[in-house]
């Protein structure tokens, strides 16, 4: 059930070691990709407003903190 986040995590790492842009970048790309899980979780889940999905943010930015 878990499987995505620590592959997703493997995944990005690897590629974000390749990729030649500044730190910024790095992290403005990282925003964006965060937003677009947002977004995708939103589609998928019927029913689920915006507001719903604050503790899924948390929890995903409190991991995310933890990854650095």
């Amino acid at each position: 059930m878990t499987a995505g986040f620590p592959a997703g995590v493997v995944a990005g790492s690897w590629t974000a070691g390749r990729l030649a842009l500044p730190p910024l970048a790095r992290v403005a790309l990282g925003i964006s990709l965060l937003c677009g899980s947002f977004l995708l979780i939103h589609a998928i889940l019927p029913g689920t407003t915006l507001a719903r999905l604050w503790p899924l943010r948390v929890g995903m930015l409190t991991a995310g903190a933890a990854m650095e």
